[in-house]
């Protein structure tokens, strides 16, 4: 156990609270375009693949055990699993075990009478139906510039971004070229939102400005306001 952490049988009870939380967060609309999507895909696979499934339930919560497993290390570690790097592990993981959900209630549906039939007449209307889902999961976002494609797109028509790389560039030239192993360095102004500027947007955190020190060989790096 970590400085801070959770006892073992602890570890294992928060890691399936956490599962709990964090899939709760992912159902939206952007995840019944991917059920959607899966559900006829997996339908045409599992027509050539495994024909019998006697206990779905079983390897349903098999699956689930294993993907809660990924958050007993943090918790047993730190206390926690609050990290954005670990939401987003979870959040990618998400979508294989939907898969394989999918895929095995699929599977024993059908080998117990479920018989669909996904044919090229019926294709145009799956098409369209991904289309207005598809749609809808981009408004439904309520600004489009959290769509990494959109914000990436105006950061570089704007000039945002070239204006984010000169600053990056100045940070590693004052950095490399402080000759008392001291260097001061300022906020970065042209804010990407797809981009994280190593944490330090508005707060010098002691951390990273100490690992950045650590990596270019000097003594401090210190970040200031610019009046």
């Amino acid at each position: 156990m970590g400085k801070g952490g959770k006892s073992f049988a602890s570890s294992i009870f928060w890691g399936f609270v956490q599962t709990f939380k964090e899939t709760n967060s992912f159902f939206r609309i952007e995840t019944i375009l991917v059920i959607a999507v899966f559900f006829v895909l997996f339908f045409e696979i599992s027509e050539t693949s495994i024909k019998k499934i006697d206990h779905p339930i079983m390897l349903s919560c098999f699956s689930i055990i294993l993907y809660s497993t990924q958050f007993m290390p943090a918790f047993y570690a730190i206390g926690h699993a609050e990290f954005l790097r670990q939401q987003n592990i979870a959040f990618f993981s998400f979508f294989w075990l939907l898969g394989v959900l999918i895929f095995i209630w699929i599977i024993y549906f059908r080998q117990n009478g479920l018989n669909l039939s996904f044919s090229y007449d019926t294709f145009p209307h799956f098409s369209l139906l991904f289309i207005v889902l598809f749609i809808v999961s981009i408004l439904g976002t309520g600004d489009l510039n959290k769509i990494t494609a959109v914000s990436a797109t105006r950061a570089i028509l704007n000039g945002t971004a070239a204006g984010y790389s000169q600053e990056r560039m100045q940070w590693i030239e004052t950095i490399e070229n402080s000759e008392d192993g001291v260097a001061i360095i300022h906020p970065i102004k042209n804010r990407v939102d797809v981009i994280d500027p190593l944490g330090v947007f508005d707060i010098a955190t002691d951390w990273v400005l100490e690992s950045m020190a650590k990596y270019y060989d000097i003594e401090k790096i210190e970040l200031i306001e610019e009046y």
